[in-house]
C-alpha cells in the first residue's frame, strides 16, 4: 500500500493502481490545506484512503484533484474553512485556481506567511556621454 504522511498525524494513501505525479501532489495539496484543523479535530490521526481518481479526459486540469479532495473533507470532517477556490477567468479564458490564505502548505508551521515583497526593477541611468574626439563612448 502506498501511504504518505501530510501533516503530523495525518496520512494520506494512494490507490494500488497509481496515479500521475501531478495528481498525486495536488490531492496531497487538498489534505494539506485542512491538515492543521484535522490534526485539532482527531488528535489520534486521520488516515484517507484515495481508491480512485475518475475524471473527464477534456479539459482536465490536475489542481482539480486538491479542490475534490478540499470538498470531500469538508463533507467529511467540516474543519474550518481553507478558502481554496476555483473560477472562470474570462480575460484569460481558463480557469484559475486560488488556494486561500495557505502560503506554506507542507510546513509543520500551520500559521499562514506573509508572501515575499516582489523585487522592483533596478533602473540604470546611462552614463554620461563621453569627452569628443577622444574615441570613447558611452
Amino acid at each position: 500500500m502506498h501511504r504518505m504522511q501530510i501533516h503530523r498525524n495525518i496520512r494520506l494513501g494512494l490507490p494500488a493502481s497509481g496515479l500521475h505525479g501531478k495528481d498525486t501532489a495536488w490531492l496531497a495539496f487538498g489534505v494539506s490545506l485542512n491538515a492543521p484543523s484535522l490534526s485539532e479535530l482527531r488528535p489520534d490521526g486521520v488516515f484517507i484512503q484515495v481508491t480512485s481518481l475518475d475524471h473527464p479526459l477534456s479539459d482536465y486540469r490536475s489542481e482539480a484533484a486538491a479542490l475534490a479532495m478540499d470538498a470531500w473533507l469538508h463533507e467529511r470532517f467540516a474543519p474550518e474553512g481553507s478558502g481554496a477556490s476555483v473560477a472562470y477567468d474570462t480575460a484569460q479564458d481558463r480557469y484559475v485556481f486560488a488556494r486561500g490564505t495557505t502560503f506554506q502548505p507542507f510546513s509543520d508551521d500551520p500559521r499562514p506567511k506573509d508572501p515575499p515583497p516582489v523585487p522592483r526593477p533596478h533602473r540604470h541611468r546611462a552614463p554620461p556621454p563621453g569627452p569628443a574626439g577622444r574615441g570613447l563612448s558611452p
